[in-house]
C-alpha cells in the first residue's frame, strides 16, 4: 500500500519496516470480522487483535468482550455483541504525540457488532470513541444484512 503524502522525517518516529507490513488489514477490510466455528452470537468474537496498516502508520485494535445489547432499527433488529476496544500503536507515529499518548490510554472505544447473515461475518452496527471534544460516535444509515432478499419478497 502507497499513501500520498509521505510523513515529513522525524528522528522520533518509530520506522515501520517489512515485518510490520505482514499479516496485516487495511482499515476498511478490518471492519468484516469473520468467526470461526459455527458462526454463533458468542462473546469469542471480541476475542480478537486486528493488526492494521493504513500506509502511514502500523497499530493494533485489541477487542475484549463487553456485552450483548438488543437493538433496533437501520435494517438490522436483534442482538449485537458490544466489545471495548483499545487502539495500540505498533509503528509509524511518534510516541511524544499528545494525541498519540492520548488514544493509547483511551478505555473509551466500543464497536457493536451485527452478525451479517448466518455465515459466521460481523459488521460493525455502531461504533463509539472518546475524544478530548466528546464522544464519536459512527453508525451506518442503513445495514442490508440480508442482501436484499426482504425487499425482492415484497
Amino acid at each position: 500500500m502507497r499513501v500520498m503524502p509521505h510523513f515529513k522525517p522525524n528522528a522520533e518516529r518509530i520506522k515501520v519496516t517489512k515485518k510490520h507490513r505482514r499479516n496485516v488489514v487495511d482499515p476498511l477490510s478490518a471492519i468484516l470480522m469473520p468467526v470461526p466455528g459455527k458462526g454463533g452470537q458468542d462473546k469469542s468474537v471480541c476475542k480478537r487483535k486486528i493488526p492494521i496498516f493504513d500506509g502511514w502508520t502500523r497499530f493494533d485494535i485489541q477487542l475484549s468482550y463487553k456485552e450483548m445489547r438488543d437493538v433496533k432499527g437501520r435494517g438490522y433488529d436483534g442482538k449485537v455483541i458490544v466489545c471495548s476496544a483499545r487502539w495500540i500503536p505498533v509503528a509509524g507515529h511518534r510516541p511524544s504525540v499528545a494525541s498519540v499518548k492520548y488514544m493509547a490510554k483511551n478505555r473509551k472505544m466500543e464497536a457493536w457488532l451485527a452478525p451479517l447473515g448466518s455465515g459466521g461475518v460481523y459488521v460493525p452496527y455502531r461504533v463509539e470513541m472518546g475524544t478530548k471534544n466528546g464522544t464519536l460516535v459512527v453508525e451506518p444509515r442503513k445495514l442490508d444484512i440480508n442482501g436484499g432478499r426482504d425487499q425482492a419478497a415484497r
